[in-house]
């Protein structure tokens, strides 16, 4: 006896087609919430290029999706667009791009953008940039972090400290930064790094 699928239910290649161009076209619709709602249509398409083109939203909301979205789809093609948002002019857009670079394992061409953000004059952007590069390789990440070690803000120094960890066993350097993050002012960041260091 043979079992029949019910296949009615399932889109059609025509539907799925059909739907990315509503989605395509809604990316240039007046309202933000409409071109939000477009971008995570795209992205539940898998539709990189299409995602990527809506980096340059004038809508804060919609380059955060953008970032999200791109690292939830992963792969190349949306690398030069996140690099655009690790740039942006605002710093929530910033460090959702920083977080989308970190999800992707901060591959080469994101790299420069990330370490660029370790001086940014948002500590926030400072402190994000930081966590990113613990997942950048360690000839990236290992000298702008211990730079780091010496920002004003401690948020950002635990944050350095934290993402140095890793390195804390093979990375001689390291070991002397954590050291030296020992006589810290900040008691959670001299906690940190003893138990980087441990």
């Amino acid at each position: 006896m043979s079992i029949a699928h019910d296949t009615s239910t399932a889109p059609d290649t025509d539907q799925i087609a059909r739907a990315g161009d509503l989605y395509t076209q809604g990316l240039n619709d007046g309202e933000p919430q409409v071109r939000l709602q477009a971008v995570l249509g795209l992205v539940a398409l898998s539709a990189v290029t299409e995602v990527a083109e809506a980096a340059d939203d004038p809508a804060r909301e919609v380059r955060v999706a953008v970032a999200d979205g791109l690292a939830r789809l992963g792969g190349t093609a949306g690398l030069p667009a996140l690099e655009d948002l690790l740039a942006d002019h605002d710093p929530v857009v910033r460090m959702a791009a920083l977080d989308a670079a970190a999800a992707l394992g901060v591959p080469e061409p994101l790299a420069g953008r990330v370490v660029t953000g370790i001086v940014h004059t948002g500590w926030q952007v400072r402190r994000r940039a930081a966590l990113a590069l613990a997942e950048a390789a360690p000839e990236i990440a290992v000298r702008p972090l211990i730079r780091a070690l010496r920002d004003e803000t401690v948020d950002v120094r635990r944050a350095a400290v934290q993402s140095l960890e890793r390195w804390a066993g093979d990375r001689p350097e390291v070991v002397v930064a954590l050291t030296e993050a020992l006589t810290d002012p900040d008691p959670g960041v001299r906690t940190q790094a003893r138990w980087a260091l441990a």
